[in-house]
């Protein structure tokens, strides 16, 4: 979980929680089925998702991130998308024997 400022209309600025979950998977369409059971069905999850919403001053903003060595097409990651009813922000490639990417400046 991180904590940042977002600029809103009217040049307002709320707080955010933002909950990145990163998952490294071969398997694109099995790395957004693991994103939506965690979503969905873990209870674990839920909780820290209840306990933040519960902070009346801010929003949490749920941000989905899947790190692979596979890659997909457009089409391919919009028909994923739809069938878990997951929206992820970014796929990002990496292979095994390289460095994880940052994932601070995609939350």
């Amino acid at each position: 979980m991180r904590e940042s400022a977002h600029h809103s209309g009217a040049g307002k600025i709320s707080k955010a929680y933002s909950c990145c979950w990163r998952t490294g998977q071969t398997d694109i369409s099995k790395a957004f089925e693991q994103l939506r059971y965690t979503r969905d069905e873990r209870l674990e999850y839920k909780q820290i998702i209840a306990l933040f919403s519960q902070q009346e001053t801010k929003n949490v903003v749920e941000r989905f991130v899947i790190v692979s060595n596979a890659q997909i097409s457009k089409v391919e990651r919009e028909k994923l998308e739809n069938a878990h009813n997951i929206r992820v922000r970014k796929i990002l490639h990496c292979e095994a024997t390289t460095p994880v990417p940052d994932l601070k400046e995609l939350i």
